[in-house]
């Protein structure tokens, strides 16, 4: 019937190999020390796991056990497990060297003892020693089996207390997952990942206590190189979207603590959101870290809502991974989610469609970003979680619904023949728009009028929603039944100022210096044309009956360059320049017999005739003063006194001198 069994997945509460180290160097292993996963925050030489770790036994109970590690390996402790390998020296050396890379060829023993970090296996008193410190990685998966990689790479199973017993895998795998561990209820687990005969779909084995495989799941579905296959959730269950023989696709859930099936299900996939969009969709793209979650499908969504057409989705439970509805969302007749993907270079889900109603009617909600009103969304505003489907739904109460939604750009035909003879490399990718049809009474959608198609640009807060609701729709552009017609022209004109943008761009980097600076001097010469053009017109606009020139804070400069009707209209209301030395000017420029100078050059002549008279007068008295100061050869210095004249210091003493 069904070729398949299952696999395992990390929990919420732990990550992947969170009870088991990879592959150390010195600096990871200083790190582990410094942040208190060792018994001793002061041992850099050997650390044995301050928390436990769960394992499984034969009979069904967990054991404790906890890993150890030590940084004191010598060239001595490597050449004996080489020996025991029979690998020689040179050998390892060579390896070594070409898994550093770079410049690796001159290092010797010594240099990779120094920087290496070697594993073992402690019992549950934390002491007493089940594997020595001898292999890169160890992987413990039952009281009698633990998987271990060695020096030279070799992966193999081995007994604890018994080095010696060191054995292959026994089956093929590419990669694997260690699992679990942190709890007793959810011991640790390995999923081996190989190759599935079944064209483009996985397999995967899960092993027992022993080592051996005891649940094969085949031909799952892959996620196209965005993550594990399978779904975790924190109740020990893991998903996988399995495909069958017959081409029907299903999912099937395991339950890790009994490495058994717990049940098929409806298909689910494994979305991943990311970051809500601040604002308008062409901000902040750069971020990374998104989240993966599993949606089961509950219906789909036709082409008439342009790119939101494909599924309707339902949240799994993080728990168990049923499909279950927000408690909080009771009364918003909410039937699923629909994911909202923005053309590159976003990556992933960058918001939510919730589908609301009954089989007689829908209605819908843009829910892009955590509402403030929401105790827990206002923290979540920002945040990597803000976009997860469980708390959309949640949300979904706080947002204003709509008749009908249909995101997308313009006419393919149409826009290919407005750029139909422009280099390709200038034009821009078309801009999204957000298209909807109202409720005439949003509070009541399940039996309020609607209205015809308005845009909502290019904005998906709710504020673009709520802005057109608060708006007279009938001062808004609408269209009766097709949104893909209403918002074609509008961007095609934005389109076109940005073609114009990155054509000007690149025919800039591609001139040469000389024509560069030719270019930039036609574009200032055009500037200042257009801006006298437009500060005459302000002018203009400025002179009419009931206005002020003074609301134009550039009219003197309108009225400088152009005399007449304008330096008239300001003389009248000011009746001095701003500067007297712009008198000359605007003679110079329109002739000394002109109507302007004739309008301005009497106050200046004033101006310059009162400064003259000052700087006379101010001559006259500086000559005065002169004179007085002049030596008089009639003048007799009286006789030197014979007399000591003396002053007081006012300490008591005296200062005496004579001529």
């Amino acid at each position: 019937m069904f070729r398949y069994l299952i696999l395992v997945m990390l929990v919420a509460l732990g990550a992947l190999n969170a009870q088991a180290w990879q592959t150390l160097d010195g600096d990871e292993f200083k790190n582990l020390v410094q942040k208190g996963r060792c018994e001793s925050r002061t041992d850099f030489k050997r650390c044995a796991a301050s928390w436990p770790t769960f394992v499984r036994t034969e009979n069904g109970s967990t054991k404790v056990q906890y890993m150890l590690a030590r940084n004191d390996v010598t060239e001595a402790d490597i050449e004996g497990l080489l020996k025991e390998m029979n690998i020689s020296t040179q050998r390892y050396l060579d390896f070594a060297r070409k898994q550093r890379g770079g410049n690796a060829g001159s290092l010797g023993l010594d240099y990779f003892a120094k920087n290496m970090v070697l594993q073992g296996l402690l019992a549950s008193d934390g002491k007493t020693e089940l594997l020595p410190s001898i292999y890169k990685t160890v992987y413990p998966v039952s009281d009698t089996l633990v998987m271990v990689r060695k020096i030279n790479n070799a992966w193999g199973f081995v007994t604890p207390g018994d080095p010696a017993s060191f054995r292959d895998i026994g089956f093929g795998w590419d990669t694997f997952d260690f699992l679990f561990g942190q709890l007793e209820t959810k011991p640790t687990m390995l999923v081996f990942k190989g190759k599935s005969d079944a064209p483009g779909l996985e397999k995967y084995t899960v092993i027992d206590a022993k080592g051996q495989p005891t649940l094969t799941i085949d031909r799952v579905k892959p996620r196209d190189g965005q993550g594990r296959s399978y779904a975790f959730f924190d109740g020990g269950y893991l998903g996988f979207p399995v495909r069958t023989e017959e081409g029907t696709d299903i999912s099937v859930f395991v339950k890790s603590a009994t490495l058994d099936v717990d049940r098929i299900g409806p298909p689910f996939e494994i979305l991943r959101y990311g970051w809500r969009i601040q604002g308008n969709y062409n901000l902040d793209v750069g971020r990374t870290g998104f989240k993966d979650v599993a949606m089961e499908k509950v219906g789909s969504f036709s082409s008439s809502h342009g790119i939101l057409a494909g599924d309707i989705y339902l949240p799994l439970d993080e728990w168990n991974g049923y499909a279950k509805i927000n408690h909080e969302a009771d009364g918003e007749k909410i039937i699923g989610m629909v994911p909202l993907y923005l053309p590159k270079p976003y990556q992933h889900v960058r918001g939510w469609i919730t589908v609301h109603g009954d089989d007689t009617r829908r209605w819908y909600k843009l829910v892009a970003h955590a509402p403030e009103e929401d105790a827990g969304g206002k923290l979540q505003i920002g945040k990597k979680r803000e976009l997860e489907p469980q708390d959309i739904v949640g949300y979904a109460k706080y947002f204003p619904p709509v008749a009908d939604i249909w995101i997308g750009t313009a006419d393919e035909a149409l826009y290919k023949a407005r750029f139909e003879d422009a280099d390709p490399r200038d034009i821009p990718q078309p801009g999204l728009r957000v298209v909807v049809r109202l409720f005439d009474d949003p509070s009541n959608p399940e039996t309020s009028g609607i209205t015809d198609w308005v845009s909502t640009g290019d904005d998906i807060h709710r504020r673009a929603v709520e802005k057109v609701y608060d708006a007279d729709i009938s001062t808004l552009k609408t269209h009766p039944f097709d949104p893909q017609a209403l918002i074609t022209n509008d961007v095609i004109v934005h389109a076109g100022v940005e073609y114009a943008m990155n054509r000007d761009d690149r025919e800039y980097r591609e001139m040469t210096p000389a024509q560069r600076k030719a270019r930039e001097a036609r574009r200032e010469a055009n500037y200042q044309a257009l801006l006298a053009d437009v500060q005459l017109a302000s002018a203009d606009e400025v002179m009419q009956p009931g206005r002020s020139v003074r609301e134009y804070a550039n009219f003197y400069k309108v009225a400088k360059t152009h005399g007449g009707k304008y330096l008239k209209a300001y003389w009248r209301e000011y009746r001095h320049l701003p500067d007297i030395e712009d008198s000359g000017e605007i003679c110079r420029r329109f002739g000394q017999n002109s109507e302007e100078c004739r309008l301005v050059w009497p106050t200046a002549q004033a101006y310059y005739a009162e400064e003259k008279a000052k700087a006379d007068r101010a001559a006259e008295r500086y000559a005065r003063e002169e004179m007085d100061r002049r030596f008089d050869p009639n003048w007799n210095r009286p006789s030197k006194s014979k007399e000591p004249r003396c002053y007081n210091n006012y300490d008591g003493t005296q200062t005496c001198f004579s001529d």
